[in-house]
């Protein structure tokens, strides 16, 4: 690989973490703690000091505490965790003596800054696609009940997103801990892919379209949604690919209308104070609107989390991607998964087995160990030649890393050798 390009990848690996450092220093939040002498006082007023692009009127929406209501540590916490897993704010109350005896007075602390930086979202959201690398979200104001204009990137080596567009809260119901949202942006993907036809470097393909979405939250992390998306896509090298099941794009324009329905399961808390995590995704390519080609996507992702002692917790995932139809090339299943691998893995179907053994792993202000081993496998159906296997291939590594504030640096190895690895937020 070119060292300019080496080079590159390190700068961006090193700016995400440092971004990923920062935001999480400054914007750290605390559960809330009421003085037992406090409890089942009046509420004489509740006050909410909006920070950054945060509004008051959209932040009234979580809250369910009013003036004249006796003060309990339910319903604080209720409202911490509705601002916290809901909203996504950063939060911070204070209850203090309100102006006669026997009353108090909750002033809220709630902030939403206009950047984020975000790790591998594998189950928040049930209809995303999958990307190593680091996001960052860039917020306008709030406005009306929440409502604000968002542009996101997500950048790795292999991948360069983005997506610019509005996200609307279109009904928050804090008696049912829920909450509904409507997204409706402009997108587009650069992918430089490297299949394994040993004629072929890389291929790069550019995709970009509109999508609307309407997801439904809770704050058990339950989310379901579903999805309308148009994209357009051309290559200007053709791939090598041999299988009768995938359109290849060279040179020339590849269309699809998409419908994607998901549902998943998230643990917005500390991953190890978890039980399990899933996400199933289902993608019609329906061959719609001046669609190439006719194609389907089923996805079952799930992890599961075992308590081996108080710092201790033993990871497992297991995840497939199964496909049918004619998949266009830029809608390939992509195994990254694998961190002892330099590149990441295409077919028309895929599997992942992984394993972590999590040291220290319940502290999450302290270094923590992780030992890891997993190994993925890919196919093409109807696929030609030895470079396209119509048989899975699997493709093992192991490794060690070091975990502090959500920033994993270790190393793996596979046949390939050895590889440095960084990453933001857990494998799984």
């Amino acid at each position: 690989m070119p060292k300019r390009v080496c080079a590159a990848r390190t700068l961006r690996a090193l700016i995400g973490v440092i971004v990923f450092t920062f935001c999480t220093v400054f914007y750290t939040h605390a559960e809330p703690t009421i003085p037992p002498a406090q409890v089942g006082s009046t509420i004489e007023d509740v006050r909410v000091d909006a920070k950054g692009v945060a509004d008051s009127r959209a932040i009234g929406q979580y809250l369910a505490t009013r003036k004249g209501m006796r003060l309990q540590p339910a319903l604080i916490e209720d409202d911490y965790h509705r601002l916290v897993d809901l909203g996504y704010y950063r939060v911070g109350v204070t209850i203090r003596q309100g102006s006669r005896p026997g009353t108090v007075i909750v002033h809220w602390t709630v902030g939403e800054p206009w950047l984020r930086v975000t790790a591998n979202t594998r189950y928040s959201d049930p209809l995303i696609s999958i990307r190593k690398g680091a996001g960052i979200t860039l917020s306008g104001k709030q406005f009306g009940h929440g409502s604000h204009l968002v542009f996101a990137t997500w950048q790795s080596a292999w991948t360069h997103d983005y997506a610019v567009g509005l996200a609307s809260p279109v009904n928050v119901d804090s008696a049912r801990n829920s909450e509904q949202d409507v997204v409706i942006d402009a997108y587009g993907d650069f992918e430089a892919n490297q299949y394994e036809n040993p004629t072929v470097t890389t291929v790069f393909n550019k995709t970009n379209g509109l999508e609307g979405a309407w997801l439904l939250r809770n704050r058990s992390g339950l989310r379901f949604g579903i999805k309308l998306r148009q994209e357009h896509a051309t290559s200007v090298y053709p791939s090598g690919i041999m299988s009768s099941a995938v359109l290849p794009i060279n040179g020339r324009a590849a269309k699809a209308f998409l419908v994607i329905a998901g549902l998943s399961h998230y643990c917005a808390a500390l991953i190890s104070a978890c039980h399990a995590q899933f996400r199933l995704q289902f993608t019609d390519g329906t061959g719609a609107f001046g669609s190439s080609s006719e194609f389907q996507l089923y996805v079952v992702d799930a992890s599961r989390y075992l308590s081996l002692n108080r710092t201790t917790t033993l990871a497992l995932r297991a995840a497939t991607t199964r496909s049918g139809g004619v998949v266009p090339e830029q809608d390939l299943p992509q195994l990254d998964d694998l961190r002892g691998f330099r590149k990441p893995f295409y077919g028309t179907d895929d599997e992942v087995f992984q394993a972590e053994l999590r040291l220290n792993d319940m502290r999450p202000r302290s270094i923590g160990l992780v030992l890891f081993t997993e190994t993925g496998a890919y196919r093409f159906r109807n696929g030609a030649g030895p470079y396209n296997p119509q048989t899975f291939t699997f493709n093992a590594d192991s490794g060690i890393a070091l975990v502090w504030r959500g920033v994993h640096v270790g190393v793996a190895h596979s046949r390939e050798g050895y590889f440095f690895t960084v990453a933001l937020g857990p494998a799984f």
